[in-house]
C-alpha cells in the first residue's frame, strides 16, 4: 500500500521549505497542493468561497490520479496540504462540501496509508511574521485561524489518521530537517 505523508499546518508554517529538504534527503516523489497564495486568491481566505473550494477539490482529485499512477514500488509519497487542509478551509467557508470531503477522505484512507506531519505555528506567530493579510480586524482574523487549526485537528482525529506534530525553529529548519521530522522518516517501515 502506498504511504502518503501529508504535510499540513497553517500558511507559512514551513511546509514547502521542509518538503524541499525532505525530497533532497530522502528522494521521494513530492506533490504540491493545488492552492494559491493569498495574493492570488480571488477573495480573502476567510470569505465564503463555494465555487473556489469546489474547483480546488476537483483539481486536487486530478492530482490524486497522478499519485495513483506512480509505480507500485514507490511506497512513500510526500504531499503538501492535500485534501485534509483543503477540507479544513472548506468546512469553514464552504460547508456544503463537508459531506463530499468526508466521503473522499474515507475512501482515500482505505486506499492509502496516510500519515500527517503537522507543522505547528500559532495564529499569533503568523501575525508577528506579517505573512497573512490582516485587514482592519486583527481579532477576527486570529479567531478565523484558530478555527482553522481546530478544524484540522478535528478532521485528523475524526478519521483516525496517524498524526505527528512537528515543532519548528525557523532558524534551524531552513538548512536542515528538524529532529522530529528526521526521526519520523528514519522510522518509516
Amino acid at each position: 500500500m502506498k504511504k502518503l505523508i501529508v504535510l499540513t499546518g497553517l500558511p507559512t508554517s514551513g511546509k514547502s521549505t521542509i518538503a524541499r529538504l525532505i525530497v533532497a534527503k530522502y528522494h521521494i516523489p513530492f506533490f504540491k497542493a493545488v492552492t494559491k497564495s493569498y495574493s492570488e486568491l480571488p477573495h480573502l481566505p476567510w470569505d465564503r468561497a463555494d465555487n473556489y473550494d469546489k474547483d480546488l477539490l476537483e483539481k486536487q482529485m486530478k492530482l490524486d490520479h497522478e499519485i495513483r499512477a506512480l509505480p507500485y514500488d514507490q511506497v512513500n509519497i510526500l504531499v503538501e496540504s492535500w485534501h485534509i487542509q483543503n477540507y479544513a478551509y472548506a468546512s469553514i467557508r464552504s460547508p456544503d462540501l463537508i459531506k463530499d470531503y468526508d466521503e473522499l477522505i474515507r475512501g482515500l484512507i482505505n486506499e492509502f496509508d496516510i500519515r500527517v506531519l503537522y507543522f505547528s505555528r500559532t495564529p499569533e506567530e503568523l501575525v508577528e511574521s506579517e505573512s497573512i493579510p490582516l485587514g482592519e480586524n486583527v481579532a477576527a482574523v486570529l479567531e478565523w485561524y484558530r478555527s482553522l487549526l481546530n478544524k484540522l485537528s478535528e478532521i485528523i482525529k475524526f478519521h483516525k489518521i496517524p498524526f505527528h506534530p512537528q515543532y519548528l525553529n525557523q532558524y534551524i529548519y531552513e538548512k536542515d530537517l528538524p529532529k522530529t521530522t528526521t526521526h519520523f522518516f528514519n522510522t518509516l517501515d
